[in-house]
């Protein structure tokens, strides 16, 4: 059961009992603007941020804070969820039941104050040898995405999946809109957040600290002159097309990467998610999975092949690691297992694996904080109320025909090979 508090306009917080558990955390999120410009500094922001602040100016400073509080962790990071952008500040620290000669509420939330309100500036700008260094570093990791080939793939399916929608901005930003923020944008960016923006924060710990955690906290932002702007959130669908764009890129790689990206036509709140859920699972999502079994185990096609949903946009993507000289018996295979799900060709055994499977899944997001804090953040955001043990109940009644009901739905959009040799022209063919 969640126990939520306003704190302030567009300021909430969410108790979430986390009495079991030794470590207990405060995580502070808020939402942001999804385009490019806010992608990147909302990034290079999280990378100055953890650097240090006022009171603890540097990594060392810092560290040897976290140390003084029981190896307390704290981090920053941007977070996507759907088409929606959350810049985070997470802390775990221990539970108070084992932390008697220290008030670690007050501590963390204090730390969470300075890092927060009292960055480390000079003359009112982010500190310019931390800036400099930092956008090195995004526009390395930036550079570096290509590295991992797989992941390139699926970026490259999604880009052209979702053209023109947010969904499809990379992760990281953008490098060229990098080299232009400057010390004075990036400092405005963190205040006008901090001011305008939603902020959830989501407490995971003992549900008779939570009084104290909201009151540290209103505090906190009873330092800042809030004018609260509310935006509401909106998640564009993607319309099925009349045929399926088929897209080969060349590149020097050793193992060709397929990845394709399909309409599920069924969102996290659909009445058919659970059907879709079992019969992804069914299809590729588990080692007992369909693709597992048959395109990689049985006919030796695939390095790799799995499906993944991504329910909050009612997308599917199926990905795999193959031979160039494989790909059209590969990508074949694969739609024949698509098909056989759809038309019911899966036995009892698959099935109740599948259920299973989930189950235990869904029980395990319960055994510790980060998956918590992973399951509720962007549900609480979107105003959703489905708990892990909702999700199991929901499974637990799933039957074939709604597994069939809910494939049916799926359609392929997009067909992308990084082949490890140049195909003459990219192709497209009807469904």
């Amino acid at each position: 059961m969640l126990t939520r508090k306003k704190l302030a306009d567009g300021i909430y917080a969410t108790c979430l009992d986390g009495e079991k558990f030794k470590v207990h955390s405060i995580t502070l999120g808020v939402e942001i603007p999804l385009d490019l410009r806010t992608v990147t500094i909302a990034n290079l922001l999280a990378r100055i941020l953890k650097r240090g602040c006022a009171k603890y100016p540097d990594m060392i400073a810092l560290e040897r804070k976290c140390d003084e509080l029981y190896a307390a962790d704290l981090s920053f990071s941007v977070t996507r969820s759907g088409e929606s952008e959350y810049f985070c500040l997470f802390t775990d620290f221990l539970s108070d039941n084992y932390t008697a000669d220290c008030d670690i509420i007050s501590e963390i939330t204090e730390l969470i104050k300075e890092m927060l309100l009292f960055p480390k500036v000079k003359n009112g700008k982010f500190d310019p040898e931390y800036l400099k260094g930092e956008k090195k570093n995004l526009s390395d990791d930036i550079d570096a995405l290509i590295n991992n080939k797989a992941k390139y793939a699926k970026k490259r399916c999604i880009e052209e999946l979702c053209k023109s929608q947010p969904y499809a901005l990379p992760t990281l930003g953008d490098k060229e809109v990098l080299s232009s923020i400057n010390a004075d944008e990036l400092y405005d960016f963190l205040i006008n957040m901090l001011t305008h923006n939603r902020i959830e924060i989501l407490y995971t710990g003992q549900k008779k600290q939570f009084d104290k955690v909201c009151l540290a906290l209103t505090s906190l932002f009873s330092q800042i002159n809030r004018d609260y702007i509310e935006h509401v959130s909106q998640c564009n669908t993607i319309v099925p097309k009349k045929q399926v764009s088929e897209i080969s890129e060349p590149m020097e790689v050793n193992q060709g990467k397929l990845s394709i990206g399909l309409c599920t036509g069924i969102t996290n709140t659909d009445s058919d998610i659970a059907g879709l859920i079992v019969a992804n699972e069914i299809f590729g999502a588990s080692p007992n999975s369909k693709l597992f079994m048959n395109v990689r185990e049985k006919m030796s096609l695939c390095y790799y092949c799995s499906s993944g949903l991504d329910a909050v946009k009612g997308l599917m993507f199926i990905n795999a690691g193959i031979e160039g000289n494989n790909y059209e018996v590969a990508k074949n295979a694969i739609f024949k297992q698509l098909e056989d799900v759809k038309n019911g060709l899966f036995s009892d055994e698959e099935f109740s694996n599948a259920i299973n499977s989930l189950i235990n899944l869904y029980k395990s997001v319960s055994d510790n904080v980060g998956s918590l804090e992973t399951w509720y953040l962007p549900r609480i955001f979107r105003g959703e109320n489905d708990t892990p043990d909702s999700r199991i109940a929901q499974i637990s009644k799933v039957t074939r025909e709604d597994v069939i009901r809910a494939f049916l739905k799926v359609t392929p959009e997009v067909i992308y090979f990084l082949s490890p040799q140049a195909k003459e022209n990219s192709e497209v063919f009807a469904k």
